[in-house]
């Protein structure tokens, strides 16, 4: 296992310039803030003017003890026990630790491991949480290594507490499922040696658990709730209404294997004794799993948004493939399924949960996508479509283009993925001088800017073959994409010069501005860099991660990536984690050469930091 020690950048002392006393934001929760727009409005250092390979670069790295593919979160100005006020970048492995980092020199301020004895041992390795139940037939493992923390923790400034969820071996109840070492019954048929999911409200300044909230928590079985069939990927959501706050958490599948449903569950904040709980599908329907990329439910002050995963609807209740609308304590649960969905859904793995619901903020609007690329704009209070288009798409001129490296888009692509041109994680959004705009790269495409009309509309035009219609193999006929009309293709406001990658995910995005002022606004965003030849590929090779700055007002003009300057890499790829941005740094979750996690670090050199 790699040392925790912080490993230093060459310019990581002259960095220490960057002071502390500039702070003026927090990211307490995945994308920046419940409605998930992905948008930091008080940044004031970093601009387009000096994102570039002179004035930014990366400055230091932490050093992680396994991958972690839940997206860091930044608190400012903590008081820690003895240690006085200080920055700090929280972030959660699949070996169950979490971290605290000082967010200006990189040294560790405390680190808390789950995995360190006691009620909850070690994390589940594979194939317990792996091809034991985690893989298809064919060994597409949907996370490779140990299943630790998966999901983004969310912070409760008000009370200083970090809520995170972990999944462990060695707490009674549950299943040991794999007989095949390591597993989690390290003996094979010991039935003390079992796993199981635990909520933790741990204290921001020591990574405590708050033993008064009720935490530790372990979700004990009842009813068909499974944790050998569950994921606790998205995000935990932490939401406020009528006094009470309740923290939010979600699972989806494993793989889509066996039977399993969408769950989510509401805890108040500071009493885990009691619970609320919705499921997205009841027998005989089954699935319909929240999963979204790792991303979070969403809350517009009323109402908690999710979109669901493919599933079986045989009778029941059943919410599969569809935008989902509940009140705070799951009342009145209403749905929007695309009617092209109500034909793939089943056996399809064409679902549209692949990606989480954006509420755009000061509008009545909620945005989301799937795999079929298309997105669609929902009134949050008919639930009913305003917009719909492709946001994400394969088109025939892009085959074409010439790759900085000489080959051709195609060429670099698995045939099996050339038609893909899924949606991860959604839409980030920022409202520019020039009105909303909407952000999102999908596979094998490129970064592209919509522009949101005042009345929900993004402009379609019909396009012409010699454009971007072709007919592949799971397109159907030339002008249709799984039955979607050809109408719905959408022009945008610009396409990113950034060369097409094959493979997934596509593009994990933030954006951060000076509020809507002119000029400041840059588009951040974390791509896979490499080909990827076979479906086993993108859940289990080590692939480089390029980071990438655009000018958010105009996305055709590239500012910077992490390819300009030696030194500069961000390191491999970590799967649906968006990066943070927040007083004049960028945090990156990416894994080094030998698949071990850390948080890569950029921001203004040395030499031009004077700009704080």
């Amino acid at each position: 296992m790699q040392s925790h020690a912080l490993r230093v950048h060459a310019l990581f002392f002259a960095s220490l310039l960057l002071s502390s006393a500039s702070a003026q934001v927090s990211v307490t929760t995945f994308r920046n803030d419940n409605s998930r727009t992905g948008q930091n409005l008080n940044e004031t250092v970093l601009t387009p003017a000096n994102v570039n390979s002179t004035q930014f670069g990366k400055l230091f790295s932490y050093a992680l003890d396994g991958p972690a593919l839940a997206s860091p979160l930044y608190v400012a100005g903590v008081n820690m026990p003895g240690q006085g006020l200080h920055n700090v970048v929280y972030v959660a492995t699949q070996h169950d630790t979490v971290y605290a980092f000082d967010a200006d020199t990189g040294a560790t301020l405390w680190t808390r491991d789950f995995g360190a004895g006691g009620e909850f041992p070690v994390p589940v390795p594979n194939p317990d949480m792996g091809c034991a139940f985690g893989c298809d037939p064919a060994g597409k493992i949907n996370i490779t290594g140990n299943q630790g923390i998966t999901s983004t923790p969310v912070i409760d400034l008000s009370t200083s507490t970090l809520y995170v969820v972990d999944i462990s071996c060695a707490r009674n109840g549950g299943y040991c499922y794999s007989t095949v070492p390591p597993n989690c019954c390290t003996t094979g048929a010991d039935s003390t040696r079992r796993f199981g999911y635990t909520l933790h409200a741990l204290d921001v300044t020591t990574g405590a658990d708050k033993t008064s909230f009720g935490s530790p928590h372990p979700f004990d079985f009842f009813g068909d709730f499974d944790p050998k069939r569950q994921i606790q990927r998205p995000a935990l959501l932490l939401a406020t209404v009528g006094g009470v706050t309740r923290v939010y958490v979600a699972f989806g599948s494993y793989a889509d294997l066996g039977l399993f449903r969408g769950w989510i569950f509401a805890f108040p904040s500071n009493n885990f004794n009691s619970d609320l709980s919705f499921v997205t599908s009841t027998s005989p329907s089954t699935g319909a799993g929240i999963w979204m990329a790792g991303q979070g439910p969403s809350f517009d002050g009323s109402n908690v948004f999710f979109l669901t995963g493919n599933g079986s609807s045989s009778g029941g209740t059943y919410f599969g493939s569809a935008f989902v609308r509940t009140g705070p304590d799951f009342t009145n649960p209403t749905k929007y399924q695309p009617p092209w969905f109500q034909a793939l859904d089943g056996g399809s793995d064409v679902d549209l949960g692949s990606s989480g619901a954006l509420i755009v903020p000061n509008t009545n609007f909620v945005v989301g996508g799937g795999k079929q690329g298309v997105v669609t704009v929902l009134n949050r209070t008919t639930m009913q479509p305003t917009s719909t288009f492709f946001g994400s798409y394969f088109p025939a001129h892009v085959a074409a283009i010439a790759q900085p490296d000489g080959t051709q888009a195609s060429s670099n692509c698995n045939p099996q993925r050339q038609s893909d041109s899924h949606i991860h994680g959604a839409p980030v959004h920022w409202r520019s001088p020039a009105g909303d705009r909407l952000y999102l790269w999908g596979e094998v495409d490129y970064l592209k800017e919509f522009a949101l009309a005042a009345d929900g509309t993004v402009p379609t035009q019909t396009l012409d073959s010699s454009c971007c219609v072709q007919t592949m193999p799971s397109y159907g006929a030339t002008g249709v994409k799984f039955g979607v009309p050809q109408s719905m293709f959408a022009p945008t406001y610009g396409l990113s010069p950034t060369p097409v990658e094959c493979g997934m995910p596509g593009g994990m995005l933030s954006v951060s501005a000076n509020g809507s002022v002119a000029g400041t606004g840059i588009v951040w965003a974390i791509h896979p860099k490499g080909h990827v030849n076979n479906e086993l590929v993108w859940a289990t090779a080590e692939v480089p991660g390029t980071l990438y700055a655009l000018d958010a007002s105009d996305v055709s003009k590239e500012l910077w990536d992490s390819s300009m300057v030696l030194g500069d890499a961000a390191g491999n790829f970590a799967k649906f984690s968006s990066p943070v941005v927040a007083d004049g740094r960028v945090y990156v979750n990416t894994r080094d050469s030998a698949g071990h996690g850390q948080i890569s670090v950029y921001g203004l050199r040395p030499s031009f930091n004077l700009a704080q």
